[in-house]
């Protein structure tokens, strides 16, 4: 009795050995399985061509790679007369801090413009004013690149706004505009003496000459 009971043990014994072997089988081929599933995933990930949205990406500059011109241009129509005018501006690369009222900052714009009258060139502050120019008493100096400054006079606006002068000799400056890259404008202002502004202008173009 005691043997059949030994031999019965020894047979469970060794099933359960047989059992524990072939989970142990399976549980391996899984792991294995899964291995090579990610391993051929990532394989193929690494063979893949880059996506034609992060090519095109790349390629694309960004918007502070852009070039930003130096010169605005715009045209209107006078209404009464249905004549175009055409307008270019370009701002200061400098600003100069004035007393108060005009304390905070101001900047400045160099337009030329063509209203059917001929070309005129002009120069703006957002606040504070220029020295006002009776029959040509002021004058500017403007340097172009590193050309000796010249002397020019201005005329003051018709309506006595302080915050706009009018240079005279507009062909000329014109001309030295369209192959120069930086000028200098040196001009009085109302209780700050004289000041230096600073513009970019290289690009300029201008053909709307009457």
């Amino acid at each position: 009795m005691r043997e059949k009971r030994k031999t019965t043990l020894i047979k469970k014994f060794l099933m359960g050995i047989v059992c524990l072997f072939f989970i142990g089988m399976v549980v391996n081929c899984g792991v294995d399985t899964s291995t090579k599933v990610n391993t051929a995933t990532n394989t193929s990930d690494k063979n893949k061509p880059p996506s034609q949205d992060s090519k095109e990406s790349k390629e694309k500059p960004s918007e502070e790679q852009k070039e930003v011109p130096n010169w605005n241009y715009s045209e209107d129509e006078d209404k009464m007369s249905g004549e175009k005018r055409f307008f270019a501006s370009t701002r200061s690369t400098n600003k100069i801090d004035f007393e108060f009222p005009y304390n905070g900052g101001s900047t400045f714009k160099l337009n030329v413009r063509n209203m059917g009258k001929g070309d005129e060139v002009l120069m703006m502050v957002s606040k504070g004013q220029f020295m006002p120019s009776i029959m040509d008493s002021e004058k500017v100096r403007i340097r172009f690149d590193e050309e000796s400054p010249l002397s020019i006079s201005y005329n003051s606006a018709a309506d006595g706004s302080g915050d706009v002068i009018f240079f005279n000799s507009s062909k000329k400056i014109i001309n030295k505009l369209k192959t120069s890259k930086k000028v200098m404008v040196e001009a009085p202002f109302f209780g700050a003496g004289r000041q230096i502004v600073y513009f970019n202008v290289e690009g300029f173009k201008w053909e709307k000459n009457k």
